[in-house]
């Protein structure tokens, strides 16, 4: 039986339990975390698994109300 790891696809984000000979054919950052379920069948991916590594904001910037209300 083949040996799975677990590891997150770096240029997909998604965390798959892979082959541990596969490992160094892709893009690959392997996990600590089990690979393989209580009857040692490999766990599903879980996809977009790791957060951005910078967060989008759909605000601009906000009008200062303390120097407009000055100006009245």
């Amino acid at each position: 039986m083949p040996e799975y790891v677990r590891v997150t696809d770096t240029d997909t984000g998604h965390k798959l339990s892979i082959i541990e000979s596969t490992v160094e054919h892709g893009n690959y950052r392997v996990l600590k975390a089990d690979a393989v379920d209580v009857h040692g069948d490999p766990l599903p991916p879980e996809f977009n698994a790791t957060k951005p590594l910078s967060s989008t904001t759909t605000s601009g910037p906000e009008a200062d109300t303390t120097k407009e209300k000055a100006n009245d």
